[in-house]
């Protein structure tokens, strides 16, 4: 009987740390605009973004799924010019900047093969929204730790009968 309420209860964590980690993933990417698409030699790939005067910082990502080193420049401009102006190293970036109340456009342009980007800017997740992503992986770690746990006494229980 105290198997089975274990297994229930850790079933039921694991399935409320899934449920937080989609909800959570969603409230983080809420103020976040999101494109993709192809970029090679003369394709471009741009997302903008409507930033409010009550956030005070942002945030942009690049992913390129095929890098080429030297082949992918990342534009970011806002009302007041050009943000920041990047040159990618590697296949993922991820910057945070300054924002003032305007539209910022993310532009990605590439000069070798064409390949798969997602561009991404917005306003930069404030820490309750993380800590809602942190806590559904707590959850959800001990909803398995809770599993296997119960697993091991199951099995340990039955030999010692």
């Amino acid at each position: 009987m105290r198997i089975g309420v274990m297994l229930a209860v850790s079933g039921v964590l694991i399935i409320a740390g899934l449920g937080l980690l989609v909800v959570g993933s969603q409230v983080v990417l809420e103020g976040i605009v999101q494109n993709s698409g192809p970029v090679g030699e003369g394709m471009e790939l741009s997302a903008s973004a409507d930033l409010g005067r009550d956030v005070a910082s942002g945030v942009f990502a690049v992913q390129v799924a095929e890098f080429q080193a030297g082949a992918f420049h990342a534009e970011l401009a806002g009302p007041s010019g050009i943000v920041a102006s990047v040159e990618l190293e590697k296949s993922a970036l991820e910057e945070k900047f300054e924002a003032e109340a305007g539209t910022y456009t993310l532009t990605v342009s590439g000069s070798g093969d064409q390949t798969h980007v997602i561009a991404a800017v917005g306003q930069s997740p404030d820490a309750g929204k993380k800590s809602l992503g942190f806590t559904s992986v707590y959850v959800l770690v001990v909803g398995m730790a809770l599993f296997g746990g119960t697993c091991v006494y199951g099995i340990w229980k039955r030999r010692s009968v």
